[in-house]
This record gives structure tokens, C-alpha cells and sequence, in this order.
């Protein structure tokens, strides 16, 4: 869901409501509507999309070890994003903030290298949109350079909205897997709360101190008394991070995805550049590069995509790559999530209910045993592991 039409609305006329089984869906005020077409003029589904062939793609990680650590890929994001707000621009990406009800993911913008921290890591939930297009729209208008991050969706949002593209404006897609809705999120921090007796106030999905991919992250919860504790989020060991992957709790229109395809949307596509072990062995090697820090492919789909990864390309360690090499072992570039034949998971009313169905479905020690192999599989140094795969081939 873009949001493009609710930005577009001069009256405040589009709101979203969510149906019965969590998700949200724009819904239009027909008091308050005037009838311009301003919301018809901006949808993609009415209006298509336009994309471009890839010219260009590398792995690269950052060599700036403290932001390549806070990163959940290779650092892409945060040597982009600080290049452009060093020419003094704007950068606008995905964080989660804490309301009244909780935490929540909100697009956001960043004019400080200090606040790109909270736009930096996966989310694994839909970011609201807000007034982030119109946002991005006055500092465009007004001269200033913007990067605009989001999904591929977003992206193709913000375009429509803008209605041209502007010299100015960079667009940098990540590669998506499909989106659970902000309603499911927040149950699942509730139900999270409630076991721990407060509330979480953060939440992390990928944290690098346990290696890169999906292993382990961490969350935080304030407890009634006030006092704050953390705690460890192994990824295989939750049912919302499970689910998700296996993609039972995305979006219905992500099984149909338009951009689960080699050309983009956007003039920068970032992503973890997953098998990199296996097809450019060489690069890790060359650079003695650790993989459990984190490798991302970038896919350069525009001239001004290119000229701006010319600016910060000493930033980083780099093998250049192809598109097809970057498709093999990332299959968000080839083809949408599959929808599941049968959904049990949907119906079920509340968190609670879901987590149930799902160890009821998964042997929890089948699933710590393959969390610890993946854990202690992460803490192997490459050079050994590389050593052991000579020494078996002999």
C-alpha cells in the first residue's frame, strides 16, 4: 500500500480502515470528497508503473565498522544517506517510534547524520507513509537534494504522487519479501509485553552481534516498576518472524507483486546480497571480509543512481557483480512470495491464537536445535571454514 492517494487528497477526504482480518485499505469520505480525481490520478494500479533495466550491479560492505554493526546488510544505506545530507539534502526512510499505543513503523526524514541511526536496520512490518510524500515534495520544489528509501511500492508512490522526476530526488528501493500489516505488529508486541510482564518500548529484528541474516535480534520492555530489560529475539524461535518468511502474515496483493522482477523502480536497489560466499568467494578473501558483518548487493538502475554511488564508492569494499549472479539466491528479484494454499494462520482472531496454531504446527526443540546450528555455524571465521571445505574436498 502506497499511500499516495491520501497524500494527494486536498481535503483530508481518504482515511484507512482495516478489515476483518487486520489489514488496512484506503477508504474515501464521500462527504467530505469533492470530486477532483486527484486520488485517481495518482493510483498505480490505474496509472501503471515505469521501470528500469538494471545497468550495473556490485556487493559492497562499509568500511566504517561501527555503521556496517548497525546496519542488518552490508552498509549501503548509511554511505548513501550520509553522502547526501553532507551536500546538506534530506533523507527519508523506514524507524519505529513509540506512541500512546505502542510502537509502530512511520516513514520518516533525517537532515542530521546522527538520525539516520533509527532509519538503519529491517523493519518487517508496513511503514506508514504519513505526509512523507508531501514532505519530500517541499524540499524538492525548494531546491534541496532527497533520497526517498521505502519498498518498491513506496517508491512507485512517491513518483506518482510527484507527478515528474526531479533532478534532485534519488530513489533507493530495498529489496522486499512483502509487508505484514502495522495491526499484526503490534499485537505481536503486545503479546510480547504481556509475557514479560510491561510493555516493549524497542524492538530490533536483525542484530549483527549474532551474525548477519536472519539469526537473532533483541527487543526492550518497561516493566510495570519502570526499570528497563532487555531481551534476545532469535528469529526462528518467533512465530511472527517465522510466519513472516514463510510468507503467511503479508499483504494479499504482495502474491502478486509488480516488482518481484529484475528491472526496478527505482535508481538504487539495496538488498543482502545472500550467497555471497559461493559466487564471489574471491571478494571475501581479497578483503578478508567476515560475512557474519553483513554483505549488500546494490543494483544501479539509473545514471543518477550511478553518479551518486561514484561519490561514496571509497566508502566501501567492492566486487562488481551482475544482475543474474545477485537473482541466483535472491528470489524477491525473480518472483513475488507465494501465496499459501491454505492459510490457517489468517483466521485466527488474536496474537495469542496465531502463536498457538504455530507451535502446534513446529517442534520447538527441532527449531532451537537448528537456531543454535545456524548460531555456532555464524561464529566460524571464514578462513576455517574455507580451510575445512579444502581439506573435505582432498
Amino acid at each position: 500500500m502506497c499511500e499516495a492517494c491520501s497524500n494527494a487528497c486536498p481535503v483530508s477526504a481518504i482515511s484507512f480502515h482495516t478489515d476483518e482480518n487486520g489489514f488496512e485499505y484506503p477508504a474515501i469520505n464521500k462527504d467530505r470528497c469533492i470530486e477532483c480525481g486527484l486520488c485517481q490520478k495518482v493510483c498505480m494500479t490505474r496509472n501503471g508503473v515505469s521501470f528500469h533495466g538494471v545497468l550495473d550491479a556490485k556487493a559492497v560492505v562499509l568500511k566504517d565498522i561501527d555503521n556496517l554493526l548497525k546496519s542488518s546488510s552490508g552498509g549501503l544505506f548509511f554511505g548513501l544517506a550520509k553522502q547526501i545530507i553532507d551536500e546538506n539534502g534530506v533523507v527519508f526512510g523506514a524507524k519505529t517510534e513509540i506512541d500512546e499505543d505502542g510502537l509502530r513503523v512511520v516513514h520518516d526524514k533525517a537532515e542530521r547524520v546522527i538520525d539516520l541511526a533509527s532509519l538503519q536496520g529491517s523493519k518487517y512490518s508496513r511503514s506508514d507513509i504519513g505526509s512523507s510524500y508531501k514532505e519530500a515534495e517541499v524540499f524538492l520544489k525548494g531546491g534541496k537534494k532527497v533520497l526517498f528509501t521505502g519498498t518498491p511500492c513506496q517508491i512507485a508512490g512517491l513518483y506518482n504522487y510527484l507527478g515528474k522526476d526531479y533532478e534532485n530526488l534519488i530513489t533507493a528501493d530495498v529489496v522486499c519479501h512483502g509487508v505484514p500489516e502495522q495491526k499484526l505488529f503490534r499485537d505481536y508486541l503486545d503479546f510480547l509485553g504481556e509475557q514479560k510482564n510491561g510493555r516493549v518500548v524497542e524492538f530490533c529484528f536483525r542484530d549483527k552481534k549474532y551474525g548477519w541474516g536472519h539469526i537473532c535480534g533483541e527487543y526492550v520492555v518497561e516493566k510495570k516498576n519502570g526499570k528497563r530489560k532487555k531481551y534476545k529475539h532469535p528469529s526462528m524461535l518467533s512465530s511472527y518472524h517465522s510466519l513472516y518468511l514463510k510468507g503467511y502474515t503479508i499483504r494479499e496483493n504482495c502474491y502478486e507483486c509488480l516488482f518481484a522482477q529484475g528491472d526496478r523502480v527505482s535508481d538504487i536497489t539495496m538488498g543482502d546480497y545472500w550467497g555471497i560466499h559461493k559466487i564471489h568467494s574471491s571478494f571475501l578473501r581479497e578483503y578478508k571480509i567476515e560475512p557474519k558483518r553483513g554483505v549488500s548487493c546494490l543494483l544501479l538502475n539509473t545514471t543518477k543512481g550511478k553518479n551518486l554511488f561514484e561519490k561514496v564508492k571509497k566508502q566501501f569494499y567492492i566486487m562488481n557483480s551482475t544482475i543474474e549472479q545477485v537473482r541466483k539466491n535472491n528470489g524477491r528479484l525473480n518472483t513475488p512470495t507465494e501465496k499459501k494454499a491454505d492459510n490457517p494462520y489468517i483466521k485466527q482472531k488474536t496474537y495469542k491464537s496465531k502463536d498457538r496454531l504455530f507451535w502446534k504446527n513446529n517442534s520447538r526443540m527441532r527449531l532451537k536445535r537448528k537456531y543454535l546450528k545456524k548460531r555456532i555455524k555464524m561464529m566460524i571465521p571464514q578462513y576455517l571454514k574455507s580451510k575445512i571445505k579444502r581439506s573435505g574436498n582432498k
